[in-house]
């Protein structure tokens, strides 16, 4: 069976098709061959599966087309968790693909201070790690997150950033405290 056949890694072809944003073959796997649009990732990270669905894959690759298609059309959960508790609004952040963290946040309402079960980090969390300026200035003047929020082992977006030494992040968070005193 075409549809529930897996890699290695247990995507299935679904899960490949979001990861490149194929609508057209989505489409085909769905309508045609009556794939199961939330059909979950089997393959094991650090020995979990790892329980994503194609949803997880196109906001982590920024495919806005793929992710309407499954929100809208299928009525996949745009709030979905994988087996650490991450979202694909965690997955967009993470890569910095603004239109779809603005799709998730606002037209779908998926909760922006969600946290992953590993990290307890939330999204914003995660952009500000990979130096994601446009999202984290989204997530906190727009959707209104503190900046001061703290994550895995109580750390904030800031020192993340500092870590990671994305110096324009930093900049633009440290601008920002005396606004919060």
């Amino acid at each position: 069976d075409v549809v529930s056949c897996r890699g290695k890694d247990g995507h299935a072809p679904l899960h490949y098709a979001a990861l490149y944003g194929q609508l057209k073959i989505i489409k085909y796997l769905i309508n045609e061959l009556n794939c199961d649009p939330s059909i979950v990732q089997t393959g094991e990270h650090h020995g979990r599966p790892t329980g994503r669905i194609a949803l997880h894959h196109a906001a982590q690759k920024g495919h806005l087309h793929v992710v309407k298609f499954l929100t809208e059309d299928q009525h996949c959960d745009p709030s979905h968790c994988d087996y650490e508790k991450v979202t694909p609004l965690h997955k967009a952040a993470d890569n910095g693909h603004l239109a779809v963290v603005q799709y998730l946040t606002l037209e779908q309402h998926c909760d922006p201070l969600c946290t992953d079960s590993k990290y307890n980090n939330t999204p914003l969390h995660d952009a500000a790690r990979n130096g994601h300026l446009e999202v984290v200035r989204f997530m906190i003047e727009t959707l209104h997150c503190s900046p001061n929020i703290k994550g895995q082992r109580n750390i904030t977006p800031l020192e993340q950033a500092h870590y990671e030494d994305h110096r324009h992040v930093v900049k633009y968070l440290e601008s920002l405290r005396p606004q919060l005193k």
